[in-house]
């Protein structure tokens, strides 16, 4: 099922590639984790951001992984998203 998902993560709409996260949100699979993972150096903000409150809501250990990386982004509001995120999985 990802794997008809994934070829809309990249689309030129950036409609699209946001309708395409939520949808493997949804699968909460293994999977869509390391296909959104692919997402956290997107040169969009958005997506990056969007990618970001996906694997937050996945949750698990390699979505935790991938979230420790979004610390370091390079935009300081997907830092602080992540590290929210991270927090609240903690919890």
């Amino acid at each position: 099922m990802v794997s008809s998902i994934e070829p809309y993560l990249y689309d030129r709409d950036r409609e699209v590639r946001v309708a395409a996260i939520e949808a493997l949100v949804e699968l909460e699979s293994e999977t869509s984790v390391y296909a959104l993972a692919g997402l956290l150096s997107d040169p969009d903000t958005l997506i990056r951001h969007h990618a970001v409150n996906a694997l937050g809501e996945i949750g698990g250990e390699d979505a935790i992984s991938y979230l420790l990386q979004a610390r370091y982004d390079s935009d300081a509001t997907i830092r602080a998203n992540a590290e929210d995120i991270l927090i609240e999985l903690g919890s």
